[in-house]
């Protein structure tokens, strides 16, 4: 039998270089990228274990690319004290696949174990160029079409669907922020593919799903951006002004939480103006609908938005980085004929929802926990 406590990962890979370059493309082919190695202890200590995803050439044209998967696994008890207990009974073999934000990586040990309290393995992705995947020749998080993430996620998703990942009955994706953009694409276009099979829900907390200004400009905006991306790809896009939330969460300045700053600094890196055309043709797909899928979704967001203003208390208290009413507008549209979408708003939470104080995380957690009792059954 499989133990994934010991067995290595591994993948085949036999395509060209020209091949993963062509992946954005409407039709590119199907790639397997090279995911192995036995998962080796990881920097957020004891129980989470990481493994490096071999991505080889760039597309985008700078130093060769990897991903990294950290899990932690559950040990059939409770983990810690920050998950109330529930009637979640997952099916025989469940796992959850996370996916972080902008300027971002996993480190929100809290959420992994509240799922292992409830009987889900986690995975988290940090994807290329963010966090652990970052490499010397790379601009953090540069990406230049968000369909370039579909390889490392197509790739953790067969894993943790084949028999060589434990098949897991059932799959649960999970995504904060840009990561809640980037998912609901992914699994639009994974189901063209090749359907979604064991992929049974997602959560999204704060997703970005539209630009946080007011709409003409946006609309405006758009096919400048695009424009400029053509012609000068690599423009530094003008500084955004969201120290504020980096501020009220990391516990060296007025926050409890303790993260990598090189991984996740309080002043997002410089992003260029072709990476922020791939947001601006992420967002057009949302509203084309081009990011329905035929399964349950739980949306979760803040009461409240405080966007560029310098920290203060209202900070803590609200979503410091997006519009939460461009959440609530475009969450419904995620939802394909035969799926779902449920909306929590969390009174004042901030932008990532399990990082807001202790009340609001607590309802955070309540509302995902009622959520998934509502998941259909699995038969294993």
């Amino acid at each position: 039998m499989f133990n994934p406590m010991r067995s290595p990962i591994i993948f085949s890979n036999d395509a060209t270089p020209a091949a993963r370059r062509s992946y954005g493309s409407t039709s590119h082919p199907h790639v397997t990228p090279l995911f192995e190695g036995a998962f080796e202890p990881d920097m957020l200590g004891e129980g989470y274990e990481r493994c490096t995803i071999d991505l080889g050439v760039d597309p985008d044209g700078e130093t060769d690319i990897v991903a990294t998967v950290v899990r932690h696994l559950h040990q059939g008890g409770n983990d810690s004290d920050t998950s109330a207990s529930s009637d979640v009974q997952p099916s025989p073999h469940s796992a959850v696949l996370y996916v972080h934000g902008m300027t971002d990586y996993f480190f929100q040990t809290h959420v992994a174990e509240f799922f292992g309290n409830h009987g889900y393995d986690f995975y988290a992705v940090d994807l290329r160029k963010c966090g652990r995947s970052w490499r010397a020749g790379q601009r953090w998080h540069h990406i230049t079409d968000l369909s370039f993430y579909d390889v490392e996620l197509d790739a953790v998703a067969d894993y943790l669907l084949s028999h060589d990942g434990g098949a897991y009955d059932r799959v649960i994706v999970m995504a904060h922020s840009t990561g809640g953009l980037i998912a609901p694409l992914w699994l639009h276009r994974r189901a063209q593919r090749q359907g979604l099979d064991g992929i049974e829900g997602m959560i999204l907390n704060s997703p970005w799903l539209d630009m946080m200004v007011p709409k003409p400009i946006a609309r405006a905006l758009d096919p400048a951006i695009g424009l400029i991306a053509k012609l000068r790809p690599d423009m530094p896009m003008p500084p955004d002004n969201l120290t504020a939330y980096g501020e009220s969460i990391h516990k060296d300045f007025n926050g409890v939480w303790d993260f990598d700053r090189r991984f996740k600094p309080v002043k997002s890196p410089e992003k260029s103006m072709s990476w922020l055309s791939a947001i601006f043709v992420g967002h057009r797909a949302i509203r084309a609908g081009r990011g329905e899928v035929n399964i349950p979704i739980l949306v979760l967001h803040s009461s409240a938005s405080h966007i560029n203003k310098p920290y203060s208390e209202a900070t803590n208290h609200a979503d410091s980085v997006l519009d939460v009413r461009d959440i609530a507008r475009w969450a419904p549209a995620l939802a394909g004929p035969e799926g779902s979408v449920t909306t929590r708003v969390i009174e004042g939470a901030r932008h990532d929802v399990f990082l807001s104080e202790p009340t609001p995380r607590a309802q955070a957690f309540s509302d995902t926990a009622e959520w998934l009792t509502q998941l259909p059954a699995t038969t294993p």
